[in-house]
């Protein structure tokens, strides 16, 4: 029979779970508004709805090219595919027609599976008391909460989770290395990829814990194999999933690719070869020197030379991802989730809450177990201090940093020896966890999303469509030019192709970006133009922006996205367009006292040319009357309808331009200007 204690402590775990259950969909009110709709969290979300759906469409083969983002070329999408194909069973088990609702629940239900698992395996690594704090801290931890949310389908939320287990595992390699606990180590670390691109940080980190261990405590005789074989494990991974979803050919860290199987070698490699080393030390130490020993130390300089050769070859992608660390890329240097947490601690506490108000007393009385031979504490330490310096730079490794902190503090309350002190910390760690289980305000989706869903709504029924099926991969025909904060939502709910997206670092990423902005930082009529068909747009969509991306400085209202949102470019009868067509209004209006639609859809035309033309009137266009302007003595219309027109030679007379007109930039005589 269970004792009493013991059977508390399971009941308070089950409690425990179901408040981060809880805590996970207390949002429900701003995810299932009343007007029926699923409002997904942005943003990635909606582009992991889309994405599950080309997965359902291409199966059992993964699909990892979409025409659809960074028109024309279209892009390699390098989300996780575990990840992704556990978004698209979500979408399946609901229906397509029901994507985004299936999309909602992928969120709480997957950190419900990580938390059980996690309680289990910090059950059988660190007791039971110990494993209560974590599965509080895990559980309700506000940046943790957030990326698990209902209505966030995005892989952040296996950032800390992994952040928690990787360190558990090392902790159980540590002080029982095996066959199994190497097996924990090497499946975390080569499957992480396979769920959040960001795994990859916690192999060094892993490897410098593991190394170290070696190192301090080389009587264990099975340590340094125990080593070897994660490093091989997760090597083996890492090439079977470059194999299967990415390509074995690349080095770039971003793409599940031959840089993770190979880091993985160097920095075990390096590992390995410090605790062989340290294990001959010792055996020279305390024993005669034998063939053994003299092997042992061989093998130990052979791992640690071949780990040197091998991060030689992952020196330039380590170099770009440090240059991406640094917020290289123009998008990054934008994002909330790139912002530096040291500039606003208020903030860092929102997001980490109890774990960060303790951290400090964690990391102290962790380095003097440290000292103090308490071995295993390396492995959350180890993680820790190079997550504070990276989250400290950028905010999207807040996920990752709390994982790892909640298992070092933990293990470390465990360590307080006055009941008083240990009370006191307690309090002042339940008080921001307890604060996750209150049910948020309804929270109003952001203008981007909220007063444009109307719009791509319409575009998707009322366009001629790209290809003949959004969803099965096949090159498009056209694309859309719209804000980068469109990139994910656009696809998904237009069904059209976007030039600019809300993906980064690759290139064909910030091209796309570049190519989009461009357009809508364009000063002319024709300048737009030709850069829009040189981008493969039919058509354009603008909203309202504060800013251009890549174009800092420059003036908003000055350029084509100021003139079309703002007139239509109709703004006078100097500057007016002969390109761009009005298709479609949004009934959504600006949050400005003066209003005006808050999305205007344009299409890109190359614009009828009124021979004998000097100036024209045309109909009537958004409650304007269109009247183009001659540009380089050409006169240009970018609508069909009647014309009345002053010639160039002083007369008048009249056009009827038709829609074939417009669209092929036929030459119409004008009727009464001499031919």
């Amino acid at each position: 029979m269970l004792s009493s204690s013991l059977m508390v402590a399971r009941i308070a775990a089950v409690l425990l779970v179901l408040a981060g259950l809880w805590a996970r969909c207390a949002n429900f009110r701003s995810v299932f508004p009343a007007q029926g709709h699923v409002e997904l969290l942005p943003s990635d979300s909606h582009y992991y709805t889309r994405f599950a759906r080309l997965q359902l469409h291409a199966f059992p083969r993964y699909q990892t090219f979409d025409p659809y983002v960074s028109f024309p070329e279209g892009a390699q999408i390098i989300l996780p595919p575990l990840h992704a194909e556990l978004v698209a069973a979500a979408v399946k088990a609901v229906g397509e027609n029901e994507a985004e609702l299936g999309a909602a629940w992928v969120g709480p239900a997957l950190s419900m599976l990580w938390l059980g698992a996690l309680l289990g395996l910090a059950w059988a690594v660190m007791g039971a008391g110990p494993s209560l704090v974590l599965a509080a801290l895990l559980g309700l931890t506000p940046v943790l909460v957030d990326a698990g949310a209902l209505g966030n389908a995005d892989h952040h939320l296996h950032e800390g989770f992994l952040g928690a287990a990787v360190p558990l595992a090392v902790m159980a390699m540590i002080r029982s290395p095996s066959t199994r606990t190497a097996v924990l180590v090497g499946v975390l670390l080569g499957a992480g990829r396979l769920l959040t691109p960001s795994a990859f940080i916690f192999v060094p980190c892993a490897a410098a814990a593991a190394g170290l261990a070696g190192w301090w405590r080389p009587e264990d005789q099975g340590y340094a194999r125990a080593v070897g074989w994660a490093g091989v494990i997760a090597a083996a991974i890492g090439v079977a999933a470059a194999v299967a979803f990415g390509s074995a050919r690349s080095l770039e860290y971003e793409e599940v690719s031959a840089f993770h199987p190979l880091l993985a070698l160097a920095c075990f490699g390096a590992a390995y070869g410090v605790a062989a080393l340290a294990r001959a030390r010792h055996s020279t130490a305390t024993t005669a020197i034998a063939p053994k020993t003299g092997a042992g130390r061989l093998r130990g300089a052979a791992a640690l030379a071949g780990s040197v050769v091998v991060g030689l070859v992952l020196v330039p992608p380590m170099r770009g991802a440090l240059s991406h660390l640094g917020r290289a890329d123009p998008l990054l240097a934008l994002v909330t989730e790139s912002e530096p947490l040291w500039r606003d601690p208020k903030w860092a506490v929102q997001l980490l809450g109890a774990a960060l108000l303790v951290l400090p007393l964690g990391l102290f009385l962790a380095l003097r177990r440290v000292r103090r031979d308490d071995i295993p504490l390396l492995a959350p330490l180890c993680l820790v201090v190079p997550l504070l310096g990276a989250a400290a730079m950028q905010a999207r490794f807040a996920p990752a940093l709390a994982g790892s902190a909640a298992v070092l503090v933990s293990e470390c309350f465990a360590l307080i020896d006055r009941v008083v002190l240990r009370r006191v910390v307690a309090a002042v760690g339940a008080v921001p966890l307890a604060l996750s289980l209150v049910p948020p305000a309804r929270q109003i989706p952001p203008a981007d999303v909220r007063l444009v869903r109307p719009t791509l709504l319409w575009m998707r029924d009322h366009l001629p469509p790209a290809s003949a099926d959004p969803y099965d991969g096949q090159k498009a025909s056209y694309g859309v030019v719209a804000s980068y904060l469109l990139g994910h939502t656009l696809p998904l709910w237009s069904e059209r192709p976007a030039v600019a997206t809300l993906f980064s670092q690759l290139r064909v990423h910030v091209e796309g970006n570049r190519r989009a902005a461009d357009v809508l930082a364009a000063g002319s009529d024709e300048e737009a133009y030709e850069r829009a068909v040189a981008a493969g747009a039919r058509y354009v969509l603008v909203t309202p922006a504060e800013r251009i991306l890549g174009h800092d400085g420059e003036a908003v209202g000055a350029s084509a996205m100021g003139k079309l949102l703002e007139s239509g470019w109709m703004g006078s009868p100097e500057d007016t367009t002969g390109h761009f067509r009005l298709v479609h209004d949004s009934e959504e209006k600006r949050q400005r006292p003066e209003g005006g639609s808050y999305a205007r859809l344009f299409e890109v035309v190359s614009g009828a040319v009124l021979r004998g033309g000097a100036r024209a009137a045309g109909p009537q266009v958004a409650g304007r009357k269109y009247a183009p302007a001659a540009s380089g003595k050409v006169l240009r219309v970018s609508y069909p309808g009647r014309y009345q027109v002053v010639c160039t030679n002083g007369g008048s007379g009249t056009a009827m331009v038709g829609e074939d007109a417009v669209h092929q930039g036929s030459t119409i005589a004008v009727e009464g200007c001499g031919g």
